[in-house]
């Protein structure tokens, strides 16, 4: 096998230590805040029923969608972090993980995207004034 040259010290990766120790940090954060979030949905703590059967609250939704949207992007910077500081036999592998790391982070982004825009205001409808078609307020009674 054929050896690489190092790189002139102008073309040597730079990063940024801080972004690999924080990104970390919240990556932690957001998974520990979603499952946590979780649990308490699913025990009626955030004010659903509980359960599976029951539907979120806005609070629940609020709270796991954050989470786990924030989450994918921590992740995916902690992993860019990872493969600036890997060895040059190493790298392969850690660009790889960098791969699987984004589409991971585009699986889970958009039905966190979709939840966001689409179920979170139908949960928060009820406490809108009810319209009509024609766009006049609906009269109760």
């Amino acid at each position: 096998m054929r050896r690489l040259r190092p790189l002139h010290p102008d073309c040597q990766p730079r990063h940024d230590p801080q972004l690999g120790f924080w990104s970390a940090v919240l990556a932690t954060i957001f998974s520990i805040t979603y499952d946590v979030g979780q649990l308490a949905e699913w025990l009626g703590m955030l004010g659903s029923g509980g359960g599976p059967e029951n539907a979120s609250t806005p609070l629940g939704l609020v709270v796991l969608l954050t989470a786990s949207l924030f989450l994918g992007t921590a992740f995916l910077l902690l992993l860019v972090s990872v493969h600036q500081l890997a060895s040059l036999d190493k790298r392969v592998w850690s660009h790889a993980a960098v791969v699987f790391g984004t589409a991971y982070t585009v699986l889970i982004s958009r039905p966190d995207v979709a939840g966001a825009t689409l179920r979170s205001p139908r949960g928060l409808a009820h406490l809108r004034r009810p319209y009509s078609r024609r766009g006049r307020p609906v009269r109760k009674g």
